[in-house]
């Protein structure tokens, strides 16, 4: 997908965090809604690779939510531990699809 410029959106997940567990059936819903194209990675995909293309991939942290523009990372937002107000795009749909919607014509136009 990066190699061929394509615009979508990725999430980094850890399956055993249970913020993770919470935030995956937002973001399905947010894709089939909008009906564009996303995908998600295990962090352990990406966190010993050598090129990231970007990803903010340090550790089991996660989920880390990004947008891609024509293969370039364009956003991204990470869950941070302890913090419930900023990690309301995480866990609140409608936060979810605002965060989004500012960013998505990257993907739509």
């Amino acid at each position: 997908m990066v190699a061929n410029t394509e615009s979508f959106i990725l999430t980094i997940t850890n399956q055993t965090c249970a913020c993770t567990v919470e935030f995956i059936p937002l973001f399905n819903q947010y894709l089939t809604t909008m009906n564009i194209p996303g995908y998600t990675l295990e962090y352990t995909q990406v966190l010993y690779q050598q090129n990231k293309h970007g990803l903010p991939v340090t550790d089991a942290n996660s989920p880390i939510l990004t947008v891609f523009d024509h293969g370039i990372l364009k956003y991204s937002r990470a869950y941070k531990v302890g913090d419930a107000n900023y990690n309301r795009t995480f866990t609140n749909y409608d936060e979810l699809a605002r965060y989004l919607g500012d960013r998505i014509d990257v993907i739509v136009s």
